[in-house]
């Protein structure tokens, strides 16, 4: 979707900054227009442009030093500048290099980048004690649930299209659905939560008999760890079995078909063990639709009675689950979620807080030593990280699990140990 230029007339030179060069380091797609947002998630780098004025130099690299280097002109569009990052040296320091993921602190360009600051969007759980280790590295973080996360442009668009064909075809608000938007694999829960809807074994078999009619769809692909996958697959062949439920298994659906099943949804379900306040909540919202999730969803507590936190027992799973379906029926929600979106999932408001947080931290962080090392920057993680990423124990920069070296690595090297946590298709943090 091309953004539109409306929006920097509208805003431009609403926010006074102090960088002058800031660098977005993110995996972007390749788009016809230069204007158009090129993630699936945060359109951070025409926001900043657009709440400035062209006396910010904006850049976009990609997560590969091959990749086209980006930089914005003066009409807020990014255009090819003819270089890569292994082939464009920054003879002067940037002020703000802002790296998405935790993983992608761990690429070498961005452990060598001349940054006056570094600022991290980790997409995952850092304790206070860690978030401050970084901020004495010169890294500051920006946790993932300290903010609410507005529908990417496009796919808001699709959401608004599906909402107003339902309501053109349909008299019913909602069909007694639940979605499960999320990739399969075990951080994402859907094992446990399937578990817990066994009639046979149940813990509290009247409590599947309550869920009696319920179709569940689980909307994502398999994320590489097929034992996992055929697990997923074979116990909801049990459970349609057993003829109270009918759980779906859809693999990666188009924005279009998933809109669709947003708007039809009872509610949206994420069981996560391991999550990142996820951006298909605040879709869900859009479409009036509330959540069913855990804990370890992590969602900002101003959202967080728009649907159930639950702490993820498959015990359960099931009576909680038949609870909160009956409130979703009875009307409980009805108008909440649209409403909170609203008034509260507005671009501009959002983005002009992320900006602000930047040029806040941009003045008072401390300036980054030339080159982060990797024994420095994460030893409070132990083993935390390290278990998520295979297991190794990651000590610093998640060098030790990449093979023991706390020097620079190849990105063949980095890829080969096959321990990057990857978004699918539905994944948009």
């Amino acid at each position: 979707m091309v953004m539109k230029s409306s929006l920097h007339v509208r805003h431009r030179d609403s926010l006074k900054v102090h960088f002058t060069t800031v660098l977005f380091y993110h995996f972007y797609h390749q788009e016809r227009s230069p204007c158009a947002c090129r993630t699936r998630s945060w359109c951070l780098p025409f926001w900043t442009r657009y709440v400035t004025n062209s006396s910010v130099d904006v850049w976009l690299a990609a997560r590969d030093e091959q990749k086209t280097l980006y930089r914005m002109d003066r009409s807020g569009c990014l255009r090819n500048s003819g270089h890569s990052l292994a082939s464009n040296y920054f003879a002067e320091p940037i002020d703000l290099m802002f790296v998405f993921e935790i993983n992608a602190l761990m690429h070498p360009m961005t452990r060598v980048m001349p940054a006056r600051r570094v600022l991290l969007y980790p997409t995952y759980d850092l304790s206070d004690d860690q978030i401050a280790n970084f901020e004495d590295l010169g890294v500051s973080v920006l946790p993932d649930d300290a903010i609410l996360k507005p529908p990417n442009p496009s796919f808001r668009k699709t959401l608004d299209e599906a909402i107003m064909q339902r309501q053109r075809r349909l008299q019913r608000p909602k069909d007694k659905l639940l979605i499960f938007p999320a990739d399969i694999r075990p951080i994402k829960g859907q094992l446990d939560f399937l578990s817990g809807l066994l009639f046979e074994g149940a813990r509290k078999p009247s409590a599947v008999q309550r869920l009696r009619g319920l179709t569940i769809v689980v909307a994502g692909g398999c994320d590489g760890n097929q034992t996992y996958c055929n697990e997923v697959v074979t116990l909801t062949q049990k459970i349609n079995a057993e003829k109270l439920l009918n759980v779906v298994v859809a693999d990666q659906l188009k924005d279009e078909e998933l809109a669709q099943l947003f708007t039809a949804s009872l509610g949206i379900v994420m069981h996560s063990v391991i999550d990142c306040n996820p951006r298909v909540i605040y879709e869900g919202l859009v479409t009036d639709t509330p959540f069913y999730v855990t804990e370890s969803t992590r969602l900002p507590p101003l959202i967080q009675h728009l649907g159930h936190v639950t702490d993820g027992d498959p015990a359960l799973v099931a009576e909680r689950l038949a609870d909160f379906v009956e409130l979703c029926e009875a009307g409980g929600f009805t108008g909440r979620a649209r409403e909170f979106a609203r008034r509260h999932l507005t671009e501009a408001d959002i983005y002009r807080k992320m900006v602000e947080w930047m040029d806040q931290k941009y003045l008072s962080g401390k300036e980054t030593q030339p080159i982060i090392r990797g024994e420095e920057a994460l030893d409070s993680f132990g083993g935390g990280l390290g278990n998520i990423l295979g297991g190794a124990g990651l000590g610093g920069l998640g060098l030790a699990g990449l093979g023991g070296s706390t020097g620079s690595l190849s990105l063949a090297e980095y890829h080969g140990n096959g321990v990057e946590i990857r978004s699918g298709h539905l994944q948009r943090f």
